[in-house]
């Protein structure tokens, strides 16, 4: 009978890469993406404009609020990009209060290759004026042997401040990555103890048996 216990863990670790396609995404970082501006009421769209991040490239979306910097030159004012909970701002200068939502999260799929994000804390601050730019689901393509994603979302401006009608078309480009592989290398380790002890325990009951 203990013989069957290996067999069973071997085919648990087999199983396991293929019961865990999705994960929680550990470091995500936004390198760079467009913004474009579009005038619903009027169903005109501004010019596309391209934005990198190269003030904090390495800031981990999923690990905190954090500040971009300025990642574009729009119409003559640099734009900035960063994610908060609502309450603050890192630029306390604004006419407008902060936009904001929980801490970023990102759930990737390295089966069907696809990103969902929650983005709703990413903000935009531009000409003293803060506009609220996330998704509460931001979705696109990730690379399992990258990390590179692309995400796509739109964005409406708040109403009330001059600004009615307007939707933000983004996109963002950066890496995304999965927790460690040696979480899964514990735990395969894990099933051989297991697997170890029950043998162990098994074979004082199999010699009591051919004693008998």
């Amino acid at each position: 009978m203990y013989r069957i216990i290996p067999g069973i863990a071997l085919l648990a670790a087999t199983a396991l890469p293929v019961q865990a396609a999705s994960y929680n995404a550990v470091h995500m970082t936004a390198a760079s993406g467009t913004f474009t501006p579009h005038d619903t009421l009027n169903d005109t769209a501004f010019p596309i404009n391209n934005w990198t991040n190269t003030q904090n490239p390495n800031a981990n979306l999923v690990g905190g609020y954090v500040d971009l910097g300025a990642v574009a030159i729009f119409y003559g004012l640099p734009m900035h990009l960063y994610t908060s909970d609502g309450l603050s701002s890192p630029y306390t200068f604004s006419n407008m209060p902060p936009w904001g939502g929980p801490v970023p999260t990102a759930t990737l799929d390295d089966a069907a290759h696809t990103i969902q994000a929650e983005l709703s804390a990413l903000t935009l601050f531009w000409n003293v004026s803060n506009f609220g730019q996330g998704h509460a689901l931001a979705t696109g393509a990730w690379n399992p042997s990258t990390g590179i994603y692309h995400l796509a979302w739109d964005a409406p401006a708040p109403l009330g401040y001059g600004f009615d009608g307007l939707t933000g078309l983004w996109t963002m480009t950066g890496v995304a990555v999965v927790p460690e592989p040696e979480t899964s290398a514990m735990l395969l380790a894990g099933l051989g103890l297991v697997a170890a002890a029950a043998r162990r325990r098994m074979r004082p009951e199999a010699a009591s048996v051919r004693r008998q």
